[in-house]
Protein backbone atom coordinates (compact mmCIF):
# COMPACT_ATOMS: atom_id res chain seq x y z
CA UNK A 1 0.00 0.00 0.00
CA UNK A 2 0.77 3.94 -0.57
CA UNK A 3 -0.27 5.60 2.49
CA UNK A 4 -1.55 9.48 1.41
CA UNK A 5 -1.77 12.03 4.18
CA UNK A 6 -4.25 14.69 3.50
CA UNK A 7 -2.26 16.98 1.25
CA UNK A 8 -1.15 14.81 -0.86
CA UNK A 9 -5.09 13.64 -1.45
CA UNK A 10 -6.05 17.09 -2.26
CA UNK A 11 -3.05 17.60 -4.63
CA UNK A 12 -3.96 14.56 -6.42
CA UNK A 13 -8.02 15.53 -6.44
CA UNK A 14 -7.57 19.12 -7.35
CA UNK A 15 -4.87 17.43 -10.16
CA UNK A 16 -7.91 15.34 -11.22
CA UNK A 17 -10.33 18.13 -11.56
CA UNK A 18 -8.10 20.70 -12.96
CA UNK A 19 -7.32 17.97 -16.23
CA UNK A 20 -10.26 15.54 -16.21
CA UNK A 21 -9.53 11.79 -16.55
CA UNK A 22 -11.09 8.42 -15.26
CA UNK A 23 -10.59 8.94 -11.52
CA UNK A 24 -12.27 7.41 -8.45
CA UNK A 25 -12.08 7.96 -4.61
CA UNK A 26 -14.45 5.16 -2.61
CA UNK A 27 -14.90 4.94 0.86
CA UNK A 28 -15.02 1.65 2.71
CA UNK A 29 -16.58 2.29 6.68
CA UNK A 30 -17.98 -0.37 8.99
CA UNK A 31 -21.45 -1.09 6.28
CA UNK A 32 -18.57 -1.90 3.25
CA UNK A 33 -16.79 -4.14 5.89
CA UNK A 34 -19.85 -5.84 7.01
CA UNK A 35 -21.19 -6.38 3.55
CA UNK A 36 -18.59 -7.40 1.87
CA UNK A 37 -17.68 -10.03 4.28
CA UNK A 38 -20.53 -12.00 3.59
CA UNK A 39 -20.37 -15.12 3.69
CA UNK A 40 -16.81 -16.13 4.57
CA UNK A 41 -16.64 -13.73 7.69
CA UNK A 42 -19.85 -12.04 8.44
CA UNK A 43 -23.13 -14.36 8.48
CA UNK A 44 -26.22 -13.79 7.05
CA UNK A 45 -28.36 -12.40 9.62
CA UNK A 46 -25.58 -9.53 10.19
CA UNK A 47 -25.05 -8.46 6.43
CA UNK A 48 -28.66 -8.74 6.03
CA UNK A 49 -29.07 -6.56 8.87
CA UNK A 50 -26.77 -3.66 7.27
CA UNK A 51 -28.37 -3.94 3.32
CA UNK A 52 -31.73 -3.31 5.76
CA UNK A 53 -30.24 -1.13 7.60
CA UNK A 54 -29.13 1.17 4.04
CA UNK A 55 -32.31 0.25 1.44
CA UNK A 56 -35.19 -1.42 4.01
CA UNK A 57 -36.83 -4.40 2.79
CA UNK A 58 -35.16 -4.97 -0.31
CA UNK A 59 -34.63 -8.00 -1.91
CA UNK A 60 -30.80 -8.35 -2.66
CA UNK A 61 -28.23 -11.13 -3.57
CA UNK A 62 -25.96 -10.59 -0.86
CA UNK A 63 -23.02 -12.91 -2.34
CA UNK A 64 -23.52 -11.25 -5.68
CA UNK A 65 -23.02 -7.07 -4.17
CA UNK A 66 -20.38 -8.25 -1.68
CA UNK A 67 -18.82 -9.42 -4.54
CA UNK A 68 -19.30 -6.21 -6.56
CA UNK A 69 -18.14 -4.22 -3.81
CA UNK A 70 -14.92 -6.04 -3.03
CA UNK A 71 -14.61 -5.25 -7.09
CA UNK A 72 -15.08 -1.49 -6.89
CA UNK A 73 -11.73 -1.17 -4.44
CA UNK A 74 -9.59 -1.97 -7.17
CA UNK A 75 -11.19 1.09 -9.24
CA UNK A 76 -10.44 3.45 -6.95
CA UNK A 77 -7.57 5.71 -7.30
CA UNK A 78 -7.08 6.52 -3.90
CA UNK A 79 -9.16 4.29 -1.13
CA UNK A 80 -10.33 5.60 2.08
CA UNK A 81 -9.93 3.48 4.78
CA UNK A 82 -11.15 3.61 8.50
CA UNK A 83 -8.09 5.75 11.40
CA UNK A 84 -7.70 5.51 14.25
CA UNK A 85 -11.44 7.19 15.54
CA UNK A 86 -12.99 4.65 13.84
CA UNK A 87 -11.19 2.26 14.66
CA UNK A 88 -11.89 2.50 18.43
CA UNK A 89 -15.60 2.25 17.83
CA UNK A 90 -16.07 -1.81 17.52
CA UNK A 91 -14.23 -4.46 15.84
CA UNK A 92 -16.96 -4.05 12.68
CA UNK A 93 -14.80 -1.03 12.02
CA UNK A 94 -11.14 -2.67 12.56
CA UNK A 95 -12.65 -5.36 10.28
CA UNK A 96 -12.69 -3.21 7.49
CA UNK A 97 -9.04 -3.34 6.47
CA UNK A 98 -8.29 -6.76 7.58
CA UNK A 99 -11.37 -8.21 5.54
CA UNK A 100 -9.55 -5.82 2.52
CA UNK A 101 -6.30 -7.88 3.44
CA UNK A 102 -7.89 -11.49 3.52
CA UNK A 103 -9.50 -10.40 -0.17
CA UNK A 104 -6.20 -9.36 -1.57
CA UNK A 105 -7.86 -6.03 -2.23
CA UNK A 106 -5.01 -3.50 -0.89
CA UNK A 107 -2.17 -4.84 -3.79
CA UNK A 108 1.61 -2.51 -3.19
CA UNK A 109 0.72 -0.37 -5.55
CA UNK A 110 -3.20 0.86 -4.12
CA UNK A 111 -2.75 4.06 -2.61
CA UNK A 112 -5.15 4.74 0.94
CA UNK A 113 -5.74 7.91 2.94
CA UNK A 114 -8.11 8.27 6.02
CA UNK A 115 -11.71 7.98 4.62
CA UNK A 116 -11.79 11.39 6.53
CA UNK A 117 -10.09 13.57 3.74
CA UNK A 118 -13.34 14.31 2.68
CA UNK A 119 -14.32 15.99 6.34
CA UNK A 120 -11.44 17.49 6.17
CA UNK A 121 -12.34 18.95 2.87
CA UNK A 122 -15.15 20.52 4.67
CA UNK A 123 -13.64 21.90 8.23
CA UNK A 124 -10.61 23.69 5.53
CA UNK A 125 -13.44 25.24 3.41
CA UNK A 126 -11.91 23.54 0.22
CA UNK A 127 -14.96 22.11 -1.08
CA UNK A 128 -16.35 25.18 -2.11
CA UNK A 129 -12.82 25.62 -4.26
CA UNK A 130 -12.55 22.36 -5.81
CA UNK A 131 -16.37 22.36 -7.12
CA UNK A 132 -16.68 26.68 -7.84
CA UNK A 133 -17.41 27.47 -11.20
CA UNK A 134 -17.93 23.90 -12.56
CA UNK A 135 -19.74 23.93 -16.33
CA UNK A 136 -21.44 21.09 -14.47
CA UNK A 137 -21.58 18.09 -11.78
CA UNK A 138 -23.63 15.44 -11.44
CA UNK A 139 -24.66 14.07 -7.76
CA UNK A 140 -26.44 11.05 -6.24
CA UNK A 141 -28.06 11.50 -3.08
CA UNK A 142 -30.91 11.50 -0.87
CA UNK A 143 -30.59 15.20 -0.11
CA UNK A 144 -31.07 18.31 -2.56
CA UNK A 145 -28.44 20.67 -2.50
CA UNK A 146 -28.63 21.38 -5.91
CA UNK A 147 -29.18 25.59 -4.77
CA UNK A 148 -27.01 25.22 -2.55
CA UNK A 149 -24.40 23.68 -5.35
CA UNK A 150 -25.82 26.61 -7.82
CA UNK A 151 -25.83 29.84 -5.31
CA UNK A 152 -22.57 29.04 -3.06
CA UNK A 153 -20.17 27.57 -6.10
CA UNK A 154 -21.65 29.10 -8.92
CA UNK A 155 -21.72 25.89 -11.30
CA UNK A 156 -24.09 26.76 -14.17
CA UNK A 157 -25.95 23.02 -14.52
CA UNK A 158 -26.57 20.69 -11.61
CA UNK A 159 -27.72 17.19 -12.39
CA UNK A 160 -29.02 14.45 -9.56
CA UNK A 161 -30.71 11.69 -8.85
CA UNK A 162 -32.55 11.32 -5.85
CA UNK A 163 -32.07 7.95 -3.76
CA UNK A 164 -34.44 7.53 -0.50
CA UNK A 165 -32.52 8.24 2.69
CA UNK A 166 -31.40 5.12 4.57
CA UNK A 167 -34.01 3.38 6.05
CA UNK A 168 -32.37 3.75 10.11
CA UNK A 169 -32.19 6.36 11.15
CA UNK A 170 -34.20 8.00 8.56
CA UNK A 171 -34.13 11.47 8.29
CA UNK A 172 -34.80 14.41 6.50
CA UNK A 173 -37.43 14.81 3.36
CA UNK A 174 -37.79 12.11 1.06
CA UNK A 175 -37.04 13.27 -2.62
CA UNK A 176 -37.04 10.37 -4.52
CA UNK A 177 -39.95 8.77 -6.29
CA UNK A 178 -39.21 4.88 -5.99
CA UNK A 179 -37.40 2.23 -3.40
CA UNK A 180 -33.26 2.49 -3.85
CA UNK A 181 -32.92 -0.70 -4.56
CA UNK A 182 -34.09 -2.71 -7.69
CA UNK A 183 -36.31 0.62 -8.74
CA UNK A 184 -33.39 3.11 -9.05
CA UNK A 185 -30.51 0.96 -8.83
CA UNK A 186 -30.14 0.28 -12.34
CA UNK A 187 -31.37 3.79 -13.85
CA UNK A 188 -28.82 5.13 -11.99
CA UNK A 189 -26.03 2.63 -13.69
CA UNK A 190 -27.83 3.91 -17.59
CA UNK A 191 -27.57 7.45 -16.13
CA UNK A 192 -24.09 7.30 -15.33
CA UNK A 193 -23.20 4.83 -18.22
CA UNK A 194 -24.53 8.08 -20.44
CA UNK A 195 -23.10 11.05 -18.77
CA UNK A 196 -20.18 10.49 -17.15
CA UNK A 197 -17.58 10.98 -19.57
CA UNK A 198 -15.18 13.65 -18.20
CA UNK A 199 -17.59 14.72 -15.65
CA UNK A 200 -17.54 14.77 -12.07
CA UNK A 201 -20.14 12.86 -9.84
CA UNK A 202 -20.68 13.61 -6.08
CA UNK A 203 -21.96 10.59 -4.76
CA UNK A 204 -23.36 9.53 -1.64
CA UNK A 205 -25.04 6.34 -1.28
CA UNK A 206 -24.15 3.72 1.32
CA UNK A 207 -23.04 0.47 -0.09
CA UNK A 208 -24.20 1.09 -3.59
CA UNK A 209 -22.44 4.18 -3.67
CA UNK A 210 -19.05 2.19 -4.15
CA UNK A 211 -20.77 0.51 -6.95
CA UNK A 212 -21.89 3.77 -8.95
CA UNK A 213 -18.58 5.56 -8.34
CA UNK A 214 -16.76 2.15 -9.97
CA UNK A 215 -19.01 2.63 -12.69
CA UNK A 216 -18.21 6.31 -13.38
CA UNK A 217 -14.35 5.52 -13.86
CA UNK A 218 -14.77 2.56 -16.11
CA UNK A 219 -17.16 4.99 -17.71
CA UNK A 220 -14.84 7.97 -17.99
CA UNK A 221 -15.64 10.15 -15.31
CA UNK A 222 -14.50 11.59 -11.88
CA UNK A 223 -16.29 10.08 -8.46
CA UNK A 224 -15.97 11.18 -5.61
CA UNK A 225 -17.27 9.24 -2.39
CA UNK A 226 -18.34 12.03 -0.12
CA UNK A 227 -20.79 10.14 1.82
CA UNK A 228 -22.95 11.76 4.83
CA UNK A 229 -21.06 15.51 3.87
CA UNK A 230 -24.73 15.90 1.79
CA UNK A 231 -26.34 15.73 5.45
CA UNK A 232 -23.95 17.79 6.47
CA UNK A 233 -24.59 20.37 3.46
CA UNK A 234 -28.19 19.96 4.20
CA UNK A 235 -27.89 21.05 8.08
CA UNK A 236 -29.10 17.43 9.00
CA UNK A 237 -26.85 16.07 11.92
CA UNK A 238 -26.70 12.37 10.87
CA UNK A 239 -23.30 11.36 12.16
CA UNK A 240 -21.43 12.36 15.58
CA UNK A 241 -18.89 14.35 13.51
CA UNK A 242 -21.53 16.43 12.44
CA UNK A 243 -22.39 17.61 15.60
CA UNK A 244 -21.38 21.40 15.03
CA UNK A 245 -23.85 21.28 11.99
CA UNK A 246 -22.66 25.61 11.48
CA UNK A 247 -19.49 23.69 9.97
CA UNK A 248 -20.79 21.64 7.59
CA UNK A 249 -22.80 24.55 5.43
CA UNK A 250 -21.10 24.67 1.99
Amino acid sequence: MIPLNFDQFYTELADVLLNPRPWAHMRYGDGEGIVMGYPEYTGRLKAAGRWSKWLGNADIDMAVFAEKIRESVGYADIVGTPCLRHNKVNQDWRNVKIFLNRFDLLKPQTKTCCMDCTIELQTKELYKKLLSERESIYYISCRNVDNILQEKCNIKNVYHKFIPPQARPNKGKDYSEQEHFPGMYFEILEWIINNAQNNLFLVGAGGLGKIYCMEVKKAGGIALDIGSIFDGWAGLMTRSYLKDIRKFSL
